[in-house]
């Protein structure tokens, strides 16, 4: 029987400020999969006091966790973000026991502009399953046999998305004549490595385009063009000085190098089983 959650939903869209518990191993919305429904849901209060009792049930299994709010202007930004992580539903928490509410009810996608070249708009299956991997991975705690197989289970899970995707870099071509093209090797081209605290340098990877412009959204410096490549693709693409590569530096930055990537490939890649 279909449940009409009509009066909530106007009550979560006309609600001052929400909210949602966020993931600090992601920066992204934490995300739990319903044991009953099997959908992917993240968590909005109204109360910040609600949320940080609410935390304590996923802090006791040592996820790092912290609040965001939203004033309603802003609600937008957590919608795009969970239609780009493959989230399907809202638990709500008001007064009471959550209300599950599903994303589709409450917000529509933003629209992107046409990408060229296969580049993604988004990749909501790679980034789910990354963030479900990152999530368990960045957790402080001792594992039992149990444990370490769940993790492995989820980097396999990633691993597979990774390794069968188009993902994004990104090149500075503000000195290129006329219109870049990315198979001309002759045309002269920079790449915006960034540095981390301790100084080491890593070459940026994106998932997709939402993640490419939550990172370089605030950058007016550069002009950046991109280019969608394949897995393989990118180990021909790092040079001196990085040392690894970034995947999505705004959220779950994911260092992986060379030999990170090929020893992936080895245990994940469906034709190397």
């Amino acid at each position: 029987m279909a449940v009409d959650h009509s009066f909530l939903t106007k009550r979560f869209l006309k609600t001052e400020t929400l909210f949602a518990l966020y993931s600090t191993a992601t920066n992204l919305p934490f995300i739990e999969c319903d044991q009953t429904t099997f959908l992917d849901q993240i968590f909005v209060f109204t109360k910040q006091e609600t949320l940080q009792q609410y935390a304590k049930i996923f802090t006791k299994e040592h996820y790092g966790l912290r609040a965001l709010q939203f004033p309603n202007d802003k609600y937008q930004i957590l919608f795009d973000q969970m239609y780009a992580m493959g989230a399907d539903t809202i638990q709500f928490i008001d007064e009471g026991a959550p209300v599950a509410l599903s994303l589709a009810e409450v917000g529509e996608q933003s629209d992107y502009p046409e990408l060229p070249g296969g580049i993604p708009a988004t990749n909501p299956e790679l980034e789910l399953t990354a963030a479900y991997f990152m999530q368990d991975a960045r957790r402080r705690m001792e594992r039992t046999d149990e444990d370490q197989k769940h993790l492995r289970e989820l980097e396999e899970e990633m691993a597979v998305n990774l390794i069968r995707s188009k993902l994004i870099v990104a090149f500075e071509t503000s000195q290129v004549q006329g219109k870049w093209n990315p198979s001309d090797t002759s045309q002269k081209v920079g790449v915006p490595y960034i540095k981390n605290k301790e100084g080491k340098v890593f070459y940026p990877v994106y998932t997709d385009f939402f993640e490419f412009r939550r990172f370089n959204s605030g950058n007016r410096n550069l002009k950046l063009s991109i280019t969608a490549v394949d897995y393989d693709a990118l180990p021909k693409l790092l040079h001196k000085p990085a040392e690894a590569f970034v995947i999505n530096p705004a959220s779950l930055n994911l260092i992986l190098n060379p030999d990170q990537l090929a020893e992936m490939k080895r245990r994940y890649a469906p034709d190397a089983r």
